[in-house]
């Protein structure tokens, strides 16, 4: 029976000490990774700098109408990451698109 126990000991002493060292294989590895993605983006990193900017005379400049549109899909990104209510996003949306063309109301009065 003792001999049994003591079996059972080793056994499971086995097993930890594979889990250990197996987590410890997996921690490295993932040292690794981090180290090497550090390298490739060091490396990147010079080619970047010695990229200049464009002039602000050489961006496209986006219409009158097509600013408030990426503003309107801003907010709808807004909205669907729950920064935003349903009412909120209505709200918002209704103002913008008020500004993109204003409603023309005619009344009765003004139509031959």
């Amino acid at each position: 029976m003792q001999f049994i126990l003591f079996l059972l000991g080793l056994f499971a002493i086995g097993c930890v000490l594979y889990g250990v060292s197996a987590g410890v294989q997996i921690i490295q590895r993932g040292f690794s990774r981090l180290a090497n993605t550090a390298h490739t983006s060091e490396a990147n990193a010079p080619k970047q700098r010695l990229q200049t900017p464009p002039l602000p005379s050489e961006l496209p400049t986006p219409s009158h109408g097509q600013r408030y549109l990426d503003e309107l899909n801003e907010l709808y990104g807004l909205y669907q990451n729950g920064a935003l209510t349903r009412e909120e996003f209505a709200q918002l949306k209704r103002h913008l698109l008020s500004l993109i063309a204003p409603p023309t109301t005619r009344s009765s009065q003004e139509n031959p």
